[in-house]
């Protein structure tokens, strides 16, 4: 489950991803997922796995 704190650190990470360049596409490769579960880890002490920050990236498109 998602806190809103943790949904803000997430957002957080993945735009600082975006500001390098890492999103090329309209996803971020394996490697830039993999640091930024490792980020996410580091912030909030909570690994969510890659497939479960992928499916949160999804939905936020969707919203907006």
């Amino acid at each position: 489950m998602w806190t809103a704190n943790n949904e803000a650190i997430f957002i957080c990470i993945m735009h600082e991803h975006v500001k390098k360049g890492d999103l090329q596409t309209s996803t971020f490769t394996k490697k830039v997922w993999s640091v930024i579960d490792d980020e996410v880890l580091a912030e909030t002490g909570k690994r969510y796995i890659i497939p479960k920050l992928k499916a949160e990236f999804n939905r936020f498109q969707k919203k907006n």
